[in-house]
């Protein structure tokens, strides 16, 4: 039911926030909080997905400035200084009240010379908001805005439309995305690389040099954020456990999506199909003891047009909410920075993306495939040292002119290659791909299978990145050990290290959260083990 505070919201935001300052004017309650609190009860229950969306099926040219929108968006850039701006000359969220009647105008920047005109004194006349640049989550599936945003129809002017004034601030060249420039009236913290959903106000407004003084006369899109609505890890919401549909195991579940992926991408390896899924769901665990998501490379892997690396992207995309595809060549590596950058380029120390800037469980699909002989220069070195960093200690360097920050990632990483290893990357898994003789027969998926497997890989990643990981009873520690010391004493302790137990232990985890358990079991455990000796019998034969 739409109520004529929610049709005011939604139709007429700047009025609606002139009305609060109003009635707040006597009030000792900050104005953003006031109108945080109304615009979140009136897009409760919900209503969220009755606001327009920000994307590039309806990106900023095709509102007016004043428009209400939803924007979900990763920080790309949170180096600028905070910005002063002047409570009753008409830019910022406090002083609307005070603006003349018309939306375009509701927010236009002003000088100190309008401030000294004005007579502007006191430090209540002095406010100070918080400004970042963010884009488009990058690598989003198509379906998430479906399933996020509502049905809201396609601009025609979204094909033809200029998609971001600033291309490079987004990772993924000549990419179509929303870069916008967001205000902030609260105290949320905004971090590099981080997603949020904000719900705000768009302006056209000039845009001041992120580090300079500078007043350029373009015009960029703003957010001014009214309200934001948090995101669970995974993007989209989603149980653990999750109970199956149609009178079905959990088993029978996880082994549905197993057997699914390996005969749509990897030629119907079982394998392969078991340790990909383990290593999208995985995350970071603790940065202290470091207890990263475990690397995977799928060597011996063909090119051809049903197994090929894009093939695998895609059917990750059709399951998972967020994957990147990295198609490596000579010029992509020598050309294409993977680690964000700035300097002092025209008087301005605005950072530039990286390919790997991106937002907390991104799986990211490598492909080696494009790598042919040539010579790597500077950048294509530095390139290869960033990613393996990113595997190895899930950290990313951001370069400054005069100093370099690293930043924590949280990826997790696919890479397919034609030989026996990757010849750049060093990974935690190597597993050497064994196409099936006869595929077995493939129908396409209904919509309600599709939602329960996205939901279902949701669900288990997001365990994995909880804090409240799976428990080990003290029987089945114990049972454990004991299979360990007894495989080593059959093996003379040659083939088996403490390394091995390591990756077992962290493999039955992510297995234990692909059958949406409560706890380990000897059934998950056994499982684990019997891939890793059919993972390494295939390694001996290379």
């Amino acid at each position: 039911m739409v109520t004529a505070a929610l049709s005011d919201a939604l139709s007429h935001p700047i009025q609606v926030v002139r009305g609060l300052q109003s009635v707040h004017v006597s009030s000792s309650t900050p104005l953003s909080t006031v109108v945080k609190k109304h615009f979140e009860e009136q897009f409760g229950n919900g209503n969220l997905q009755k606001v327009p969306p920000l994307d590039v099926n309806h990106p900023p040219s095709t509102y007016t400035s004043g428009s209400l929108v939803r924007f979900r968006a990763m920080v790309q850039d949170t180096s600028a200084s905070p910005e002063i701006y002047i409570s009753n000359l008409g830019y910022g969220l406090d002083s609307v009240l005070h603006t003349n009647s018309s939306a375009e105008g509701a927010f236009n920047m002003h000088t100190l010379q309008d401030a000294l005109d004005a007579g502007t004194t006191g430090r209540d006349k002095w406010k100070e908001r918080i400004v970042f640049w963010a884009v488009s989550v990058p690598g989003e599936s198509e379906w998430v805005g479906k399933s996020l945003d509502g049905n809201h129809p396609t601009s025609i002017e979204a094909s033809t439309s200029s998609a971001s004034s600033m291309a490079h601030k987004f990772p993924f060249p000549n990419t179509p995305h929303v870069g916008v420039l967001v205000k902030s009236y609260g105290t949320t913290e905004f971090k590099p690389s981080t997603v949020h959903d904000l719900v705000g106000i768009l302006t056209f407004d000039p845009r001041l040099n992120l580090l300079g003084d500078d007043e350029d006369e373009d015009l960029v899109p703003s957010l001014h954020v009214l309200f934001q609505t948090p995101l669970p890890t995974t993007v989209v919401k989603a149980a653990y456990p999750m109970p199956p549909a149609r009178s079905r195991t959990r088993l029978e579940v996880k082994d549905e999506i197993v057997k699914w992926l390996a005969a749509s991408a990897l030629r119907g390896d079982l394998l392969a199909a078991e340790y990909v899924l383990m290593c999208c769901i995985a995350r970071v665990q603790s940065r202290s003891p470091f207890l990263p998501p475990p690397s995977l490379q799928l060597s011996r892997f063909s090119s051809s047009s049903d197994s090929s690396a894009l093939t695998l992207q895609q059917c990750l995309e059709t399951l998972f909410p967020i994957v990147a595809n990295l198609p490596l060549s000579i010029n992509y590596l020598n050309q294409t920075p993977f680690a964000p950058s700035s300097s002092l380029r025209d008087h301005s120390e605005d950072l530039r993306s990286g390919t790997l800037q991106l937002a907390p469980g991104t799986v990211v699909v490598v492909d080696e495939h494009g790598v042919v002989e040539g010579k790597l220069g500077d950048q294509g070195v530095r390139n290869i040292a960033t990613m393996q960093s990113v595997i190895t200690a899930q950290t990313l360097a951001y370069a400054f002119p005069f100093s370099s920050y690293e930043f924590p990632t949280d990826l997790s990483f696919v890479i397919t290659t034609s030989g026996s290893k990757s010849p750049f990357f060093n990974t935690d898994i190597n597993v050497p791909l064994q196409p099936v003789a006869a595929l077995p027969s493939l129908s396409s998926l209904s919509e309600d299978q599709l939602l329960e497997y996205r939901l279902w890989l949701a669900g288990a990643k997001s365990q994995a990145a909880s804090k409240n990981a799976v428990p080990i009873t003290r029987e089945m520690a114990e049972y454990i050990q004991s299979e360990f010391v007894r495989e080593r004493k059959e093996a003379g302790g040659q083939s088996l290290t403490s390394d091995d137990l390591s990756l077992r232990m962290t493999l039955a985890k992510l297995e234990t959260y692909l059958r949406h358990d409560a706890e380990i079991t000897k059934e998950a455990w056994e499982h684990v083990v019997s891939l890793e000796k059919e993972r390494k019998s295939r390694l001996s034969l290379q």
